[in-house]
């Protein structure tokens, strides 16, 4: 739960610093990867390997786009 309040967090300052658009793809993907494991049924420990894998990843482009201003 902390950590979807960080990338929501993370979403809106991104969104602040110009990415718009591209600051909600990383939120989207973990949304919709979640929805599509759980709607699959694929076991809970699964789930949790990749959905926190992907998790990470996202924080981390989150943390870049936050970071760097969006190019011109």
């Amino acid at each position: 739960m902390l950590l979807l309040i960080i990338q929501i967090g993370l979403t809106v300052g991104a969104w602040l610093r110009g990415w718009r658009l591209w600051a909600l793809i990383p939120l989207g993907v973990i949304f919709v990867s979640g929805l599509i494991m759980g709607t699959l049924g694929i076991s809970v420990w699964s789930i949790l390997s990749v959905g926190l894998i992907m998790d990470i990843v996202c924080t981390g482009v989150l943390v870049v786009m936050v970071i760097r201003p969006r190019p011109s």
